[in-house]
């Protein structure tokens, strides 16, 4: 073999060279003896595979064992001839450990720091290359106290300590005397004599000069401090040695698991024992894992492939031993199923944590072993319904509801839940959901309850900027414990059908059996806004000078406020007929402010009946259709503290009434009930003149018109049969003034009216009493009336 440019071989050695290596007698002080032999088997298999160029499969240990000696064979499978051994004897009544490799030869540039050649063999687990002369020195210090030669290409080589307990290899030159050597010989006659009279094929035996590398290890020589002689290696010692090694143990095939990415060791005397490519990294002992982890390692692994630091204790680092021993087991399940309850058993360990399944539920997402939990959960655990303990602490109703399932809870572990949910297992909550949204939908009850409920919520939701758009159904979901649920690719909000009943309200919202409608009605719909509403994300509320979460909250406020304004402005609403006349009135203490500006509609039902689902002021539109085609509706202008508009109507029509208020685009439109029938009182007889109906006004906005005499007020005004005007009011008799008795909002008074005709190029003033029914506070006042469309 060639060494490095410019190093020194054996071929360049004249007799003998002495070469310091520098190392300490306490370099690598964690080093056992053990880690040490392991060192020593791992070149010995490393160098039989490459030298006969065989697969790592091929190659085959076995073992005899006898009074007086342990052999461990190296053979290609199939084939019988021995390529090396590893063998303890006592032949001379001292314990000794000889390790052969009949194809190789030791270079002394294998003792430099990094020295190795299996930096890019991948069926060769060392690669640091310092093995060789750190096992040495770990088998030489104090207490182990052994000797250490190797025999190879012709050279002796012998270690021990200088003065200043540094590491020296000497490597001497040509074939000794027999004499010198004639302890060695004697092994090898003696080894050949027992192995052949146990019928064992024997080791060849070697002399210095082949190309072969023989390892002593035994008591032929002085200690570390050169005082005493070295010690022999028991039989015990060597047998605990030999657990570095996984092909020097002897377990049975049926607690392997062998697989493309390593083995499984079942057995448990190999528990929490670490392998790479058959040697051993680390074992767990006194409490202390041999996990990188540091959590208790359950059953025993041997990685196929893989890299360990630099003690070679363990992989390089956690994740990729965690990804190692997961890899195992996700290949091994899925040869043997029966294991899947083992690797079930640790993923729900709570005491203890196992490393076995450490970051499990990172790692094997998507692989096939949680397929082969979800079987076994499914199979082994009958009616039974899996949850994360979390689960049950968020979800009140998590009894309730696996109850409901016929099922009887079985946890799992948070991390093995999360492994699980990935297969497609669902929470109480969801799984709720799913059924909720499958509920059939129903149509709305005619009752009154219902219907204003639902209109409420229709209403709340149209009104809040992050819920406009929500389509509304209500679903048969029977014993379901959900009130709602929200679809968000569907935008569906879906309402358990429970809340269209007072029975149902009551009880979902824990309140008193005898209760107001109206009360149940307002607490019931802001409830379930607040539900929807809490669900937006809150990306999707403004900042402005404070938090989303703020602006949030505000928008709850913001509905509860609209509900109750809805609520209060209904109880009061009064719809009458009396004959042609409609009259609408209203409660201004309550609801809106007083100077808010509405529109009162008046609706035939046959022609506009569409309105009633534009709930919220800005949808509703601001006119009906034009007169020519519709004069059988009617829009009011007015203020809400006038409290009452009056119009005349056709008679035997249906009509509906609608109040919008123009000052607040969200606010909820109010719609009247049937109007209540007025029945008129008889009329006595009387020689007076009828009213005519034309002569009544209708106050509404104020406009800038040029004064005639006096100083005035102007208002647009209309009457019942859609004539155009403009009203001027006296200032001095304005309603702003508080000289004169106020008079009722919204009632009849009689004031004297200016009708100007022009014509001519002159004016034509009359003066007329007539009644004007003004929308405002207001008072007897003199008025003048301009008519433009009279004739």
């Amino acid at each position: 073999m060639s060494g490095p440019q410019g190093v020194t071989t054996l071929a360049s050695i004249d007799n003998a060279i002495t070469i310091n290596l520098g190392l300490s007698s306490r370099y690598a002080n964690q080093w056992t003896p053990k880690a040490a032999f392991r060192e020593l088997v791992q070149n010995w298999r490393d160098g039989i595979i490459k030298e006969f160029n065989i697969l790592e499969s091929d190659f085959l240990v076995t073992c005899r064992e006898y009074d007086d000696q342990i052999i461990y064979k190296a053979t290609i499978r199939g084939n019988q001839v021995c390529l090396g051994y590893i063998r303890w004897s006592r032949f001379f009544g001292e314990g000794t450990v000889d390790i052969l490799n009949r194809r190789a030869v030791l270079q002394p540039w294998h003792l430099d720091m990094g020295g190795t050649s299996k930096q890019h063999e991948n069926n060769q687990a060392g690669a640091h290359g310092e093995g060789l002369k750190v096992a040495a020195l770990v088998l030489m210090r104090q207490p182990q106290d052994h000797a250490v030669r190797i025999v190879s290409g012709g050279f002796w080589w012998s270690f021990y300590f200088d003065g200043q307990n540094k590491l020296v290899a000497h490597i001497a030159k040509a074939v000794p005397p027999r004499e010198r050597f004639g302890d060695i010989y004697s092994v090898y006659s003696d080894a050949d004599k027992q192995t052949r009279a146990h019928h064992f094929l024997s080791p060849h035996a070697i002399g210095p000069a082949q190309n072969a590398v023989q390892v002593f290890i035994d008591a032929k020589g002085r200690d570390e401090s050169r005082r005493k002689a070295q010690k022999e290696v028991t039989r015990e010692e060597f047998k605990e040695w030999c657990k570095a090694a996984l092909f020097l143990q002897q377990i049975d095939a049926e607690n392997v698991v062998t697989t493309p990415t390593g083995d499984l060791i079942l057995d448990p005397r190999f528990g929490g024992h670490v392998y790479l490519k058959g040697l051993l990294l680390k074992e767990s002992t006194n409490g202390r894992s041999a996990s990188i982890t540091g959590k208790v390692l359950r059953y025993g692994y041997n990685f196929a492939t893989g890299a360990t630091n630099r003690e070679r204790e363990s992989m390089a680092a956690a994740d990729e031993e965690s990804r190692a021993i997961l890899y195992i087991w996700d290949r091994a399940v899925a040869m043997k199923r029966d294991l899947v309850g083992r690797i079930h058993d640790l993923l729900n360990s709570r005491k203890p944590e196992y490393a076995d399944v450490a970051k499990a539920d990172e790692f094997i997402i998507g692989w096939a072993l949680p397929m082969f939990l979800k079987t076994y959960l499914l199979t082994q655990f009958t009616e039974k319904w899996f949850y994360a303990a979390r689960e049950k602490t968020e979800n009140s109703r998590f009894d309730n509801v696996v109850q409901g399932l016929g099922c009887e809870p079985f946890v799992l572990k948070e991390s093995y839940w999360k492994i699980m949910q990935t297969t497609g297992f669902q929470t109480a909550a969801e799984k709720e959901q799913q059924e909720f949204l499958a509920a059939p939908d129903i149509s709305i009850p005619n009752e009154t309850f219902a219907q204003n409920f639902y209109h409420l919520i229709r209403a709340g939701l149209a009104s809040c900027p992050q819920t406009s758009g929500t389509n509304l159904r209500f679903v048969g979901a029977g014993s379901l414990g959900l009130d709602s649920f929200f679809s968000e690719p569907q935008q569906m909000l879906k309402i358990h059908e429970k809340w269209l009943t007072e029975t149902g309200a009551v009880e979902e919202l824990g309140l008193p059996k005898k209760i107001l409608m109206d009360s149940l009605l307002f607490n019931a719909a802001r409830r379930l806004l607040a539900d929807r509403i809490q669900q937006v994300p809150l990306d999707r509320f403004p900042r402005g000078n404070r938090t989303t979460y703020w602006s949030r909250k505000q928008a709850i406020s913001e509905v509860d406020q609209r509900i109750l304004e809805y609520m209060q402005i209904k109880k009061d609403l009064r719809f009458t007929s009396k004959g042609n006349k409609l009259t609408v009135e209203w409660n201004t203490t309550t609801g809106w402010v007083p100077g808010s500006h509405i529109d009162v509609h008046v609706h035939q039902l046959d022609t506009c009946s569409h309105l009633k689902s534009k709930v919220i002021a800005r949808e509703f539109p601001s006119r009906c259709l034009p007169f020519s085609l519709n004069h059988g509706c009617r829009i009011i202008k007015a203020v809400w503290r006038s409290g009452r508009i009056e119009v005349c109507v056709r008679e035997g029509v249906k009509y509906f009434a609608a109040i919008r208020n123009t000052s607040s685009g969200s606010s909820f439109v109010v719609f009247s009930d049937e109007p209540q029938v007025v029945k008129e009182a008889k009329k006595r007889a009387s020689t007076s003149t009828p009213r005519d109906e034309s002569k009544i006004f209708t106050l509404g906005n104020r406009t800038e018109r040029p004064d005639l005499m006096i100083p005035r007020n102007w208002y647009e005004g209309s009457n019942s049969i859609g004539t155009q005007a403009v009203i001027g009011i006296a200032t001095a008799d304005d309603p702003a003034s508080a000289s004169k008795r106020q008079r009722t909002a919204g009632t009849c008074v009689f004031i004297t009216v200016l009708r100007l005709r022009g014509g001519r190029g002159f004016l034509k003033m009359i003066f007329e009493e007539i009644s004007v029914l003004l929308l405002d506070e207001s008072q007897a006042s003199t008025a003048i009336v301009f008519r433009s469309d009279l004739t």
